[in-house]
């Protein structure tokens, strides 16, 4: 591994767990290295941008960098399901592009995949997502033995700036516009995880290349895994001005630990029930 002042390359910069992964490097004064997507995409002035699979490119935004997190492709999951091959385009065929060029620099890699690549918590409409999650996966492992690789796979992220389909701010729009805040799938199993939990939990793995064992996968979740239906209870009552235990109480699945082992050096600090009343006081998505 390369010198602790030499940058982390941040790709996918400008989406929204991007963006707290880079004000994360930022105050733990990381200097960082911003790629926000091709020609156009939104992100900080300063990013690079270019395709993620130009290989030419990514050479040129690695040079240097002692690690990169990468985070760039289509986040949305029911986006993934209107159009599957560029999401496994994108997703399976960046992260072999990324994987080769990083190998080749000896740039350490952090991965930042989904839960929904370990099964089991599959959300309705997700389609072709959790797929090319476990498919890129698959890739980044197949290089472990080239480079040193941590993949992380968070659970429901929410926090200001969530994209809009997402669980929380797709029930919060609905109490906001006064229409009834009733969740898709009320009976599916969540588990909210903030991102300011797994912005630190990306700096975490950055520490943890090239100490643990390559290819490790660690779950980023808090282990809270509440029914949408009672998420959305919740919701209501905070829209009421009400956040007394009896209007978030609702089932939740029994969970006995993290299978995959904890990331060394992280832990979740802010519980679903607070994250959310958050949001509402401070006029959150």
């Amino acid at each position: 591994m390369r010198h602790a002042d030499a940058p982390i390359a941040v790709t996918g910069a400008g989406g929204f767990l991007g963006r707290a992964v880079v004000t994360h490097l930022r105050v733990a004064g990381e200097p960082a290295r911003l790629h926000a997507g091709p020609e156009g995409a939104p992100g900080p002035a300063e990013a690079a941008r270019f395709d993620i699979r130009d290989a030419a490119a990514l050479r040129v935004f690695l040079d240097g960098a002692r690690c990169v997190v990468h985070l760039a492709g289509p986040p949305d999951a029911r986006a993934a399901a209107r159009d599957p091959l560029s999401t496994l385009d994108v997703h399976v065929g960046g992260v072999a592009v990324l994987m080769a060029v990083a190998a080749a620099a000896g740039c350490g890699v952090v991965l930042v995949s989904s839960g929904l690549a370990a099964g089991g918590l599959a959300w309705p409409s997700a389609g072709v997502y959790p797929d090319a999650k476990a498919a890129a996966e698959a890739v980044a492992r197949a290089y472990a033995s080239q480079v040193p690789v941590v993949i992380l796979r968070p659970a429901n992220v929410y926090g200001a700036g969530a994209h809009p389909t997402t669980l929380v701010p797709e029930l919060i729009a609905l109490a906001r516009s006064g229409r009834p805040v009733e969740a898709r799938a009320p009976e599916a199993t969540v588990d909210l995880v903030h991102v300011e939990d797994v912005a630190a939990a990306v700096g975490a793995a950055i520490d943890a290349v090239g100490r643990c064992p390559s290819g490790s996968i660690f779950p980023i979740d808090t282990l809270e895994r509440p029914t949408a239906g009672a998420v959305a209870s919740f919701i209501r009552a905070c829209a009421s001005g009400t956040f007394g235990v009896d209007a978030a109480d609702g089932p939740a699945a029994k969970v006995e630990g993290r299978p995959g082992g904890a990331l060394p050096g992280w832990r979740p600090r802010i519980p679903w029930r607070s994250g959310i009343s958050e949001l509402f006081r401070t006029g959150g998505p």
